[in-house]
């Protein structure tokens, strides 16, 4: 698959979408060299933004028109392009940025393949608003060929330390399947097995990109929804919607391979909610609705966790 490249510089750290905005701390590289990914140069040396320009783009977030402040505003999610956690350098940065942005209380999403710094833990232990600011999204796309796959990042079982590590924390923890890989299936015992015993708040199993082709349309496939919303599966379909950050890229098709993999891993790792998208996590957490209506735009994703249209706060 081909990259597009993406270079990012000072007045491009930030990439808004529906009520959420992601924030770069990186302008090129990542380090972890994961092989499906779709940045440009992920086996490239991190090559880290600037505090001061990270600050600045924390402030020229808080004071964009379509800001909104709480935990029922914006989500923000730091680092989408680059590992956080890849370097002093790297922590330092993702500290920078919440020390300008917890004191408002949005929702903030971190993804990482890394352990995450004790120091970064107290910084949030000390200015979070709540418990359930902060979510930690720990990739493991695959269990048995991380060495193959992301040769540069920390090995499965640092990462699926976390989930214990964090617990002690005031932040929450989930396990990111993303993006879901055809490899995975093979791997479904252990994903169950693995997740079952780490203890995860939630987990979200994410869909994969590809490279747009000329002809797709960006539309959503309209769906029914399920009749019954006290719990049962949701309903599957496929559709092509551009990636939030990467606009070169679309969400591969929601098929069997995929709903059956959600299926057994939610009914494995019960009571733990498992998700479909990474915004309905932030929103279960804080008992909020999503930014993005999914259980109306796009059922094909909603897992009915509650009945968000009916009004939030009954599950």
């Amino acid at each position: 698959m081909g990259r597009r490249e993406v270079s990012l510089d000072k007045g491009q750290l930030l990439s808004w979408d529906r009520g959420r905005v992601f924030l770069d701390i990186a302008r090129r590289g990542c380090g972890s060299a994961c092989r499906y990914c779709y940045i440009s140069a992920p086996e490239a040396p991190q090559e880290p933004a600037t505090p001061d320009d990270v600050l600045d783009a924390a402030e020229r977030l808080t004071k964009d028109d379509r800001y909104q402040a709480g935990a029922r505003g914006t989500v923000i999610s730091l680092s989408p392009n680059s590992e956080p956690f890849r370097s002093a350098a790297s922590t330092l940065l993702v500290m920078t940025a919440l020390s300008r942005l917890l004191v408002n209380g949005n929702p903030i999403q971190i993804p990482t393949k890394e352990s995450v710094p004790a120091e970064l833990l107290r910084l949030v232990d000390a200015e979070a608003k709540s418990d359930d600011q902060v979510v930690f999204f720990i990739s493991l796309a695959t269990m048995n060929r991380a060495e193959s796959l992301e040769p540069g990042a920390a090995a499965i079982e640092d990462r699926l330390a976390n989930a214990a590590r964090l617990r002690r924390h005031r932040c929450r923890s989930c396990a990111y399947i993303k993006p879901f890989l055809k490899a995975a299936i093979h791997e479904l015992g252990d994903f169950a097995a693995r997740l079952r015993a780490a203890r995860f708040d939630c987990v979200c199993v994410g869909m994969r990109y590809r490279a747009r082709l000329r002809t797709t349309a960006d539309v959503v496939v309209p769906v029914a929804h399920v009749a019954d919303r006290g719990g049962t599966s949701p309903a599957y379909e496929t559709y092509s919607r551009p990636h939030p950050v990467h606009s070169g890229y679309v969400a591969e098709r929601i098929g069997p391979d995929l709903r059956d993999f959600y299926e057994t891993l939610r009914t494995a790792c019960a009571p733990t909610p498992v998700f479909l998208t990474s915004t309905c996590v932030s929103s279960f957490l804080l008992d909020r609705e999503p930014p993005l209506p999914v259980w109306r735009e796009l059922p094909q994703l909603c897992v009915n966790c509650r009945s968000c249209g009916q009004g939030v706060g009954h599950r």
